[in-house]
């Protein structure tokens, strides 16, 4: 039986997560600094949206970039 809570509540959710939302934590999201709940829908969301993950990609980039002039070493990688 699916209620308040239930796997359909979930998945609705997870396809209503903004641009905005998620732009408001991608850099936490680039660090790996988000909490699971907030991993998951932000990789959900970039499944199918090119422009925040273009905005991710800049960010890594950008973030590299910066390691590579100061010569500290690259992150992991979460996507």
């Amino acid at each position: 039986m699916l209620g308040p809570g239930g796997a359909f509540d979930l998945f609705v959710a997870v396809s209503e997560v903004s641009c905005v939302e998620v732009l408001a934590v991608i850099q936490s999201y680039s660090d790996c600094e988000c909490d699971v709940e907030t991993m998951l829908l932000v990789a959900a969301h970039l499944e199918r949206c090119c422009g925040c993950c273009e905005e991710l990609e800049g960010l890594r980039w950008l973030k590299a970039a910066v390691r590579r002039c100061s010569g500290a070493p690259e992150s992991r990688l979460w996507h």
